[in-house]
């Protein structure tokens, strides 16, 4: 609190139902100027349901945190291990909701295998003399990474009304820090539909931060480990994972470039003949370690989307989840493209997550569209297209993903060209496809 409103004093500021709502106001300003200095509060005769976090944080850890210089979890000797869910939420929310909401994402958890990673137990809060240990303990976001590292996923608590983890710079940092498919909202009692607005209005560049010294390290972190051009590059990148839920091959493109690392190839004519202009096909077709494999990892370079099917994997099988996935990275190599999807209606961005002709058209062939408008075009890379080939050969996703955007954008020059890698064995694959262009490989020594 500033000196002025009772910080720094030894005695205790009392808070009550009457004035908690001002105390909670000169606290944020006592925070946004950094005028505030250490101070006992005493709350009296607030029902617990009221409290905020920072209530919680206020009346019963950092208390304890002053007094033993370390984490709540640390002092209370609770059981700890390494994190199952790192929880993102805001602190000026009821702590109730946040402990229901969580506790209703949870159900059905083994509770004793179960470990949650709660900023306010799980970091020192101790104040003392104006020092926060947090801040130190936070190891300018290291140990937020390494803990999302570590996590199942990331469950980011929203409330119905206010939405406010969606206005904070902490939390979009966490949130941005976590990979796509460990992201998990939770809207506990409600829909995302119902915050569905708020999500669109996402700005980390006004989101609040009370410190500018977080504020400065977050914006650098951004900038620089997350390698975003800008602040809004990083808001609308965070706007098409909550609209497009994509798919994350880091795995598969991380084994892709080890393979790569022992061959070099020769892919002019590839290269050639998939770049020069939209609408072109090149297959690699071979026998399991013939090294189709090797020559998508030599193809990368060339590619501004892939999806790498997996018959074991449901979600590789769907043709939203393609679709989707493939616009998210196209959003993320064009901006043209992410534009095109940022611009989507809220009634066209709900129904592409469960309508498909609606997903292909608006995620994909609109967007082409607009690029080939610039005289521009994508390549989609397709591996293992074989494994995407149901139990008798009769049905392929990915194929029949190919033939619906062929048709789609038959009358207009917007069909990428396609990069596709498989086996011989899936009858309806290859059917009609085209090999085109030579790959040559040399082992390197």
């Amino acid at each position: 609190m500033a000196e002025e409103d009772g910080g720094g004093k030894d005695t205790s500021l009392i808070v009550t139902s009457d004035n908690i709502e001002m105390h909670r106001d000169k606290r944020r300003a006592a925070e946004k100027t950094k005028s505030g200095k250490p101070v006992p509060v005493e709350y009296r005769d607030i029902p617990f349901e009221q409290m905020y976090t920072t209530d919680i944080v206020e009346c019963f850890v950092r208390s304890l945190a002053r007094k033993e210089h370390m984490s709540y979890a640390q002092a209370e000797n609770l059981p700890v291990s390494a994190p199952t869910y790192f929880i993102s939420h805001a602190w000026n929310s009821l702590f109730v909701d946040l402990v229901e909401s969580v506790k209703g994402a949870l159900a059905g958890a083994a509770q004793a295998d179960t470990y949650v990673w709660l900023d306010i137990f799980a970091i020192n809060q101790d104040d003392t003399d104006g020092v926060f240990s947090a801040m130190k303990e936070l190891d300018d976001g290291r140990t937020l990474a390494s803990t999302i590292a570590t996590s199942r996923a990331t469950l980011v608590v929203l409330d119905k009304d206010r939405v406010i983890p969606l206005t904070r710079l902490w939390c979009l940092y966490e949130i941005g820090s976590t990979p796509p498919q460990k992201l998990q909202l939770v809207t506990h009692g409600f829909s995302e539909n119902d915050v569905s607005q708020h999500i669109r209005n996402i700005d980390a560049e006004t989101a609040q931060c009370f410190s500018p010294a977080d504020k400065e390290m977050i914006h650098g972190e951004i900038t620089g480990k997350f390698r975003f051009a800008s602040m809004r590059h990083f808001t609308e990148e965070l706007k098409l994972r909550f609209m497009l839920r994509p798919m994350s091959y880091e795995s598969d493109l991380q084994a892709l470039r080890e393979r790569g690392q022992s061959n070099e190839y020769k892919l002019e004519e590839l290269r050639a003949h998939v770049t020069s202009t939209g609408g072109r096909l090149a297959c690699v077709v071979g026998g399991p370690g013939e090294g189709k494999s090797s020559v998508a990892a030599a193809a990368l370079d060339l590619v501004h989307a892939a999806h790498f099917c997996k018959r074991a994997d449901v979600r590789r099988q769907d043709v939203l989840e393609m679709v989707r996935s493939l616009g998210f990275q196209l959003g993320q190599q064009s901006d043209v493209v992410r534009k095109c999807l940022i611009d989507l209606d809220e009634d066209t961005a709900a129904k592409a997550l469960v309508d498909p002709d609606v997903a292909v058209n608006a995620v994909l062939v609109g967007p082409l569209k607009e690029l080939a408008k610039m005289r521009k075009h994508a390549v989609i890379l397709l591996d293992a297209l074989d494994e995407a080939d149901d139990e008798v050969h009769t049905s392929n996703a990915a194929v029949g993903l190919l033939r619906y955007l062929a048709r789609e954008a038959r009358n207009v020059p917007a069909t990428p060209s396609c990069f596709l890698i498989g086996g011989p064995a899936g009858g309806t694959s290859w059917r009609g496809s085209r090999r085109c262009g030579r790959a040559s490989r040399r082992r390197k020594k």
